[in-house]
């Protein structure tokens, strides 16, 4: 998989975990109503914990890999991040529901579902833009040099050194005094 494919796979990850807790959060304020609705999601928490900072990671260093190019070469596009984020939550959703042994369909009835998928292209959204911004910081931070490259490995010049070696010869300059060392 290219890096682009490993950064859009990690934010889309990353958008999912916050996608899904925004969502079932904005669907059922009150805690009880949460609990009840987030039956096959004891796995989230902890899958949280791991995907946002993945995600958080993935984002900045495509940002700071992509800085140079500010167009639209490098950057991630919303529609392709919010598809994959869509994609997998609709997913994640069905499985969860049939892993708890009940009905798949129950996904079109469950209000933290539709707002979990309006979540998700919002979370994309930001993320696409959030990126853009690091970019651009970087970019001028930098003076749009070599970032990553020059960060993990620091260019080095090879300059010749010529060393002039010169024989000395001594030479006797009177009768009492010490030999003269010159060069001829």
């Amino acid at each position: 998989m290219s890096p682009r494919g490993v950064a859009i796979s990690m934010l889309a990850v990353s958008g999912v975990a916050v996608g899904h807790i925004v969502g079932y959060g904005v669907a059922h304020p009150q805690a009880a109503a949460r609990e009840a609705a987030l039956g096959g999601h004891a796995y989230l928490p902890a899958a949280a914990t791991v995907a946002i900072p993945l995600g958080v990671v993935a984002a900045l260093a495509w940002a700071i890999r992509t800085s140079r190019q500010l167009g639209l070469a490098g950057a991630i596009p919303f529609r392709t991040l919010a598809l994959a984020q869509l994609g997998v939550f609709a997913v994640q959703e069905v499985g969860e529901r049939v892993a708890v042994g009940d009905a798949a369909s129950g996904v079109l009835t469950e209000r933290g579902v539709w707002f979990g998928l309006l979540a998700q292209v919002a979370v994309a959204y930001l993320i696409t833009r959030s990126i853009d911004a690091v970019r651009r910081v970087v970019r001028l931070l930098t003076g749009g040099g070599r970032v990553l490259r020059d960060l993990v490995c620091p260019p080095v010049s090879i300059v010749p050194v010529v060393v002039r070696v010169q024989r000395a010869v001594a030479v006797s300059v009177g009768l009492r005094a010490p030999p003269v060392v010159g060069a001829r």
